[in-house]
């Protein structure tokens, strides 16, 4: 990652945000010794280390959001990530993910000890707490986020934790509403929400049509933290730490479709709420 031809680019383009250890990754990689797959029992010996993102990030002038390890470690070692980066090393990331996409099973988390459960929007409540008071404790400058789905049904994993919608008194078990109702009784309140947001591979005008679907997804997320943090919500800001054209390899990311998606979904996300698009 951190090779003079990366950072010429990154420089070119102008990119001031960059994303680490990225994705799926953030949750089985390890900072106190940066072993590479979850059950190591060795330091990985090829790849890239937070070293190097350290000096990429330098070297581009680049703020940056790190994704602490939710669903294989503990708040601990995410509060060992923010004294490495910004007390030993003055990196001054101001952006921190607890966990990547956790609420989905395609994600690890090991967080099975009962009452605790995998996926489980309450489970993550709970825990939360834990990483922004270990981690602000050591640096209360940084932004802390939590991920979030943008209806209120989306990811009812369980439904042993319902909530009713104060507002329109409708009982829901999605992600969402769980995790910010549970929130609010464990008295903490993320500092920014985080969205993931693809588009469709299955053709080129849905896909191009998509971009017009940030400002619903802006506005359906103020409304359900409005509802279940009441004031609390207004300090929250929205953020988007992944965003492309699809998850997928189709032949947009590489086409002129996927290019004028790229521009129309930024000028999109700039009427928006939205505080970042990290592509």
């Amino acid at each position: 990652v951190n090779t003079p031809a990366t950072k010429a680019i990154l420089n070119d383009i102008g990119s001031t945000c960059l994303r680490w250890p990225g994705g799926s990754l953030g949750d089985i990689y390890h900072w106190t010794n940066e072993i590479w797959p979850t059950g190591a029992t060795s330091p990985q010996t090829g790849g890239s280390f937070s070293s190097d993102f350290i000096a990429l990030a330098t070297n581009t002038h680049s703020q940056a959001f790190i994704i602490v390890n939710y669903g294989s470690s503990d708040a601990s070692e995410a509060a060992y990530a923010v004294r490495m980066f910004n007390v030993t090393n003055h990196c001054n990331f101001k952006y921190w993910e607890v966990g990547n996409e956790i609420f989905g099973t395609w994600e690890t988390d090991y967080n099975t000890n009962a009452p605790y459960q995998a996926h489980d929007p309450w489970t993550y409540a709970m825990r939360f707490k834990d990483y922004y008071t270990q981690m602000k404790a050591v640096d209360p400058t940084i932004k802390i986020g939590a991920v979030i789905d943008p209806t209120e049904d989306g990811y009812a994993n369980y439904t042993n934790h319902p909530v009713v919608n104060p507002r329109t008194g409708v009982t829901h078990n999605g992600w969402t509403p769980v995790m910010l109702t549970y929130m609010r009784s464990n008295n903490v309140t993320p500092d920014f929400v985080i969205e993931h947001k693809y588009g469709p591979g299955v053709s080129d005008n849905l896909l191009l049509l998509w971009s017009s679907s940030w400002a619903t997804d802006a506005a359906n997320l103020r409304q359900i933290l409005n509802d279940y943090l009441g004031s609390a919500a207004t300090n929250v800001t929205l953020e988007s730490t992944e965003a492309g054209v699809n998850a997928g390899p189709t032949l947009q990311n590489v086409s002129l479709v996927g290019g004028l998606f790229y521009a129309d979904s930024m000028g999109q996300v700039l009427q928006t709420e939205f505080k970042s698009r990290v592509w």
